[in-house]
């Protein structure tokens, strides 16, 4: 069927050329036009229904916070340096065109005013249990305790894999050594 299809769209090029351009330019002309109207966009709610409300709440939190349009620049260098550099420079970037505001410092007091509050219910058991006795060998005993019951005998619904819970619990066992140390 394909070898019939082929061999009369051959025969016909071959014995109308003009009407074989033209067609194809045709062709080329409606794809041009068809194609100058697409676009593409990288948001994957994009592919979800427009008409759910969840995608349109997504939609609307997007368009207010941006935060597909945020940009991040980190600094190294000594504390001072970079405090002093930051407030001269928050100004001048704050009045470019298409920059609406500039972050670059945390508001402390919210975190310490509300910092628990933006914890899960069970981190803060695991704190308390932690932070239960402030005396150094039953705050250890805790940790310890903590350390096993997170990644050695966790029936978390959010299973890590075994590397990331080597990674996590050597990070946070770094972090105690770091600590002592002071």
């Amino acid at each position: 069927m394909r070898k019939k299809i082929f061999d009369f769209l051959s025969k016909w090029a071959v014995e109308h050329p003009l009407r074989t351009i033209t067609v194809f330019g045709l062709i080329s002309v409606v794809c041009l036009v068809i194609g100058a109207k697409l676009r593409i966009t990288t948001r994957w709610s994009d592919l979800l229904p427009q008409k759910d409300p969840s995608v349109q709440e997504f939609n609307r939190i997007i368009e207010q916070y941006e935060s597909a349009s945020s940009i991040i620049i980190v600094i190294k260098g000594e504390e001072n340096k970079i405090k002093s550099f930051a407030d001269e420079i928050a100004e001048p970037i704050s009045a470019l065109k298409n920059i609406k505001h500039v972050v670059y410092k945390i508001n402390t007091d919210f975190f310490r005013n509300h910092g628990f509050m933006l914890m899960r219910t069970k981190d803060l058991k695991n704190f308390a249990d932690i932070f239960n006795n402030l005396n150094l060998e039953p705050m250890l005993k805790g940790i310890n305790n903590n350390l096993e019951k997170t990644y050695v005998y966790s029936e978390d619904e959010e299973r890590l894999s075994t590397k990331q819970k080597t990674d996590e619990a050597i990070m946070l066992i770094e972090s105690i050594k770091f600590w002592l140390c002071l």
